[in-house]
């Protein structure tokens, strides 16, 4: 062991022992596992591709698995990684980096000195004031060996069953408690209040219902406190302790005084104490001030009320002291500074004030008075907040029963009644099962209460998805109309979504015993759907579930460097590249540090930063209403009382901008076993919504989209083709490539490809199977018995149906085999082994019936098989849901063209608009697309069915705004088409201001109006409205080249992201080279050139991605050409050759050369670079 890591596993009280493993030094930590210690290689850990520098030994320890954890020195601290296996460019095994600190594993070293415990938890959930997660608060407590530990957010109990989860994890008890404001002599009328703090700690469950109610005062009736007799109303059940910021240290000097209040809240309250904090502030005179208050209740008020020990910690460590203030300065707030408000040790707080001891008397009996009292108050209580068991509200009529069944054989007559009579038989029958499941184990309600839900939308004329997950394999619901998917069609099992295990017995007696039913509505009609429930089932048992903004990598930097003086301008340019939707690691900024100078730099210049973000990456930043999420409670208690309550006595509430909303996170209320309904908004609905009202406006026609034909060729063949623009989906580029690789004909095939094109599939190279079998190029191969179940993936296990219906050949039930579908998930190895015994028992048992040499062999293979494919398994449910709907989207491209692309332009984000187009022009649709237009355009894109045009919306158009749109729209509706632009001036109001109008001009939106023949007029019709505003021209309208047209349909494109460019004359006048001019090709060329051609091009570079490969860096860039997408390959060569790094050639608009190959995969010609490219910027 090194003299750096033995100080490190001192300093940090680590129980370590050393060894050595094939010439490697092994730490090995009891109860946690052996790390392999890495040294560096010439001062480095870690490599160019970022993964461990490791000798062969080193290599082949790891590669073998004969250490659990690598340990290593980075930045003068210590981590530890899992064997995280990955490969490089050159396809070689490396291993990445974790970076978690190497502290708080196995037991402390530190010596015990009495029972101690630890009430003053201030978590993540006290927004930028506590920090980190509940879990790594009670991780550290269960390495310093602490057996209870409370938490006191100060005015939320939002992390209360966080706490209490992961204290159950570790065996820990979880004291619950909350530091409150109280407002003393309160007035409404007054805008301040005069307030103090106290902590409130839950002794039982009577304690827990009045901290409820008191937490809902100050959340959600006052403004952030609650007023003292409001408070005194719920002080039973409750210990009350005095705080270091209350109301007994200001009044300190008045004796009766004092002594009234103690004696009010002894009354009050079921017990009560004062704390003693070892706290040091950075400031003398308040640090002098808190000293000054001990000394006072010492020789005071010691005998009136005892002292209970409780270090109010706001961070885990002393390290970690500037994190506080940071976070107090990102909310914008000062609070009172120390630099030991961590998670004290007995020893830590001891020590603390050992410099005092001898001047504030007798404060060493305080301490150890207030650690007795603490170790005391935790061993009374025994309350645990109640979760684990379901507590469903009842669907609200006098027989739920009775309806559910009317409204299903409604269902099954709708559904059902065609179905012959053998077929319809074996459609009861499963019927039956189903209900023999719902109906004896109360799950009618459940049923009901979303049956509701979907009925209101429906008589609302409200879209609905076709369903969402497991439920898919519900007939019940799908003859109730809650889907759309027939379970038996599809041969989905109800057995993944609900069974007699799941919902009766042990494990129904769990909160996580019932799946969600989430169900898909239209994105607008998102907010109607919640109000409609809480109408439904009363304010008073409903609320909107609240969610927390997380701090990211991006949001930690550029919140921290503004803390620090930063200029913000620096910061925007160091984080461009971070993508603050993606939840990056601490390790993932140290991976883009190597990688970029000015990372890197940053990285040296600002360690303070680097190490702050890493303690507050994916802490709370900020509370928020989760846009879906609603919960339904009982109105009467699930205890057998039937006593009624309502929402406040279930959890905890807070108010957001006029929203009740949960103080619980969706997760935790899923663990309470509330029903939580999911009214999940999906874009797509709302395409479907547009689509189907042009369509009945055009053609008079209503779409049922229940009965739009599944088999249509002319749809399948656009998929073969890739043609799957805003096709729900199957948009993105690789499942475009992967439709042309594998050519669908059938829905089916549609689903296993849903299933098959994910990171585990593809890792396996199942996918491409799948698309070698189809395609006849591999013969399908069938596992014995199993050939009805992978008939259609011809042979692979795609779905977790399949392994559950695979292992029902050998003798488990469709129980057994969802309960094997969870164990794989959890990773119970022993129970896996367990149910791997009895299925090879039985499947060798069959295998031998059948005559099926090496029957043992054969076993032991298929379920290997199994277990492999169950991995990435899929849910079928939800893949057939969603790939009806896939389906469905294309319909509509290839059948009504005019109405799909217009809703696809509406719902078309600025980038998107090119590739949109592009595919419009490439299926050869005669569809004019159209700039907007002041007589035809309005707030969303309209079509024209007898001319089939398309006109852009007016909101499109940038600065023109939502606002004034209507305006416009109403004065036209009003009174007729505007004849002029002048005309147009004089009728509409003042609120279309100059701006607007500028841009209106700019973007082609008068040139039918003013019969303008080509875009450069629209200077002079800009020139004459400036001129009547008493303004001029800007700049950059008066220079030479705004005589062109080009320049003109650039002003559109930016304005709209639309417009043909004349780039032929473009390129004649920009470029200095000649024979790369008379080279170029238009769009409509380039698709007609010869294979080997050279050419040039030209168009926006709209996209580009680089990849390294054995002989540089080779980039693939995509170039809109007037609404074609022309992809070009760049060799290595030719990007070394580059005079500006590729990046800065985005959104430009370039002309490059080259020679013309076909992509037989992807059936499209790409223009790949040679040793004659030349590339140049145009505009």
């Amino acid at each position: 062991m090194t003299e750096e890591l033995s100080l490190w596993v001192k300093e940090n009280n680590l129980v370590v022992s050393e060894s050595s493993l094939e010439g490697s030094d092994i730490i090995s930590i009891e109860e946690v596992g052996d790390f392999l210690y890495l040294h560096p290689f010439d001062g480095k850990i870690i490599d160019e591709d970022f993964s461990f520098l490791l000798s062969d030994e080193e290599f082949d320890l790891l590669d073998e698995g004969k250490v659990k954890y690598i340990l290593f020195e980075f930045g003068k601290k210590f981590y530890y990684s899992a064997i995280v296996k990955d490969k490089n460019r050159y396809n070689e095994v490396i291993f990445k980096p974790q970076f978690n600190d190497f502290k708080y594993l196995g037991k402390t070293s530190e010596e015990f000195i009495t029972d101690y415990v630890h009430l003053g938890v201030h978590s993540e959930y006290e927004i930028l004031n506590g920090s980190g997660g509940c879990e790594t608060w009670v991780k550290k407590a269960a390495f310093m060996g602490i057996k209870s530990l409370g938490i006191c957010d100060k005015n939320t109990l939002a992390g209360t069953l966080s706490f209490q989860t992961f204290c159950d994890k570790k065996g820990i008890k979880s004291i619950i408690g909350e530091t409150v404001v109280v407002a003393k002599e309160y007035d409404a009328e007054k805008t301040n209040q005069e307030t103090f703090e106290l902590k409130l700690y839950v002794l039982n469950f009577e304690g827990w219902l009045n901290l409820l109610q008191i937490n809902k005062a100050v959340n959600v009736t006052y403004r952030g406190f609650i007023p003292d007799y409001e408070l005194y109303k719920y002080g039973s059940g409750l210990a009350l302790v005095i705080p270091k910021e209350s109301e007994v240290n200001y009044l300190k000097d008045e004796p009766e005084t004092v002594r009234k209040l103690i004696k009010t809240y002894k009354k009050k309250f079921s017990k009560v104490f004062y704390q003693i904090d070892t706290v040091e502030y950075v400031s003398e005179t308040l640090f002098k001030k808190h000293l000054s208050n001990l000394d006072t209740y010492i020789l005071k008020y010691q005998k009136y009320v005892r002292p209970i020990l409780i270090n109010d910690s706001y961070y885990l460590d002393r390290e970690m002291s500037e994190l506080k203030k940071t976070l107090n300065a990102v909310l914008g707030e000062a609070m009172p500074e120390a630099k030991d408000q961590y998670f004290k040790s007995c020893r830590d707080t001891f020590n603390a004030y050992i410099d005092w001891l001898d001047e504030v008397e007798p404060l060493f009996e305080v301490i150890t008075e207030g650690i007795e009292n603490a170790v005391s108050l935790s061993q009374e209580i025994e309350f645990k907040i109640p979760s684990g068991e379901r507590k469903l509200p009842k669907f609200e009529v006098k027989d739920a029963t009775g309806l559910f069944f009317k409204v299903l054989e409604k269902g099954v007559s709708e559904r059902l009644g065609s179905l012959p009579e053998k077929e319809f038989d074996v459609y009861m029958k499963r019927l039956e099962t189903e209900c023999k499941v719902i109906v004896p184990n109360d799950l009618v309600d459940y049923f009901m209460i979303l049956w509701d839900i979907i009925n209101w939308c429906k008589s609302n004329d409200i879209m609905v998805g076709t369903g969402r997950g497991s439920v898919c394999g519900s007939l019940v619901a799908y003859c109730l109309h809650i889907t759309d998917v027939d379970p038996l069609k599809y041969d989905l099992m109800f057995e993944r979504f609900l069974n007699e295990t799941r919902v009766s017995g042990e494990r129904a007696k769990s909160a996580d015993s019932l799946p969600d039913i989430d169900v898909d509505f239209p994105t607008e009609y998102r907010d109607a759907v919640k109000d409609y429930i809480k109408q439904k089932y009363g304010y008073d048992y409903t609320c909107s579930i609240g969610t927390y903004g997380r701090m990211k990598l991006k949001t930690c930097l550029k919140d921290f460097g503004k803390v620090k003086g930063i200029p913000f301008d620096t910061m925007n340019k160091i984080t461009k590249d971070i993508d603050d939707q993606i939840e990056y690691t601490w390790g993932d900024l140290i991976e883009y540090a190597s990688r970029s100078k000015a990372l890197f730099k940053f990285v040296q210049d600002n360690p303070d930063i680097v190490h702050l973000t890493k303690y507050s990456l994916l802490q709370c930043r900020s509370a928020s209403v989760h846009p879906s999420a609603v919960v339904i409670v009982p109105k009467h208690t699930v205890d057998g009382k039937d006593r009624e309550t309502d929402i406040w006595e279930w959890m905890p509430v807070k108010m957001i901008d006029g929203v009740l909303v949960s103080e619980w996170e969706g997760k935790y209320i899923d663990k309470s076993g509330f029903l939580k309904e999911d009214i999940l908004g999906l874009n797509q609905l709302d395409k479907f919504k547009d689509m189907e009202t042009l369509i009945q406006r055009n053609t008079g026609k209503k779409i049922n989209w229940n009965e739009i034909p599944l088999d249509d060729e002319e749809t399948f063949k656009f998929f073969r083709r890739g043609w799957n623009e805003d096709v729900f989906q199957f948009g993105t580029q690789g499942l475009m490539n992967y439709c042309r690789q594998v050519k669908p004909d059938t829905l089916a095939q549609l689903i296993a490809m849903t299933a098959l094109f994910r990171p585990g599939p593809m890792e396996l190279r199942a996918h491409d199977d799948f698309a070698e079998i189809k395609n006849g190029k591999r013969k399908p191969k069938f596992d014995f018995g199993m050939e009805e179940i992978t008939r259609e993936t011809f042979g692979l296990y795609v779905y977790q149906e399949q392994i559950m219906k695979a292992v029902v050949v050998a003798g488990l039930t469709e129980v057994e085999s969802d309960i094997l579908r969870t164990t794989i998930k959890k990773k119970d190895v022993k129970t896996l082994g367990s149910f791997g015994e009895k299925f090879k028992e039985g499947y060798i048992k069959l295998l031998k019936e059948n005559d099926i040499p090496n029957p043992e062999e054969y076993a032991k293979n298929v379920w290997d098989k199994l277990l492999a494919f169950s991995g990435y398994g899929f849910n079928k449910s939800h893949a057939a849901a969603y790939s009806i709907m896939s389906y469905w989207s294309q319909y509509m491209k290839v059948n009504y063209p005019l109405e799909f692309w217009t809703a696809s332009l509406q719902f078309a984000k600025e980038s998107e608009i090119p590739y949109r187009l592009a595919e419009l022009k490439k299926t050869g649709v005669e569809i004019e697309v159209r700039p907007p237009d002041i007589n035809f355009s309005e707030t969303r894109f309209t079509c024209d069915p007898k001319e089939q045009r398309i006109f852009f919306s007016l909101t499109k158009i940038k600065h023109v705004g939502d606002k004034v749109v209507p305006l416009i729209i109403g004065e036209r509706e009003a009174h007729g088409r505007f004849f002029s632009l002048e005309e147009f001036v004089e009728r509409v109001p003042s609120k279309v201001n100059k701006t607007v109008i500028e841009n209106l001009i700019i973007s082609g939106a008068f040139d039918v109006v003013e019969d303008l023949k080509n875009t450069r007029e629209r200077k002079k019709l800009l020139a004459w409205y400036l001129d009547r505003k008493k303004a001029q021209l800007p700049p950059q309208y008066q220079t030479p080249e705004s005589e062109t047209n080009s320049f003109w349909v650039f002003e559109q494109r930016r304005l709209t992201g639309f417009g043909e460019v004349d780039y032929e004359t473009m390129i004649r006048d920009a470029i200095p080279n000649c024979r790369v001019a008379k080279l170029f090709v238009n769009d409509f060329e380039f698709g007609n050139v010869k294979e080997g051609s050279e050419v040039t091009i030209a168009g926006k570079l709209i996209y580009y991605v680089e990849r390294k490969i054995k002989n540089g860096t080779m980039v693939s860039v995509n170039i809109d050409c007037n609404n074609t997408i022309i992809p070009v390959t760049l060799w290595p060569d030719a990007v070394e050759r580059l005079p500006e790094n590729i990046e800065n050639y985005k959104n430009r608009v370039v002309a490059i050369s080259g020679r013309v190959k076909k992509d037989k995969f992807k059936n499209q010609k790409v223009l790949y670079s040679d040793d004659r490219t030349k590339i140049y910027i145009v505009s």
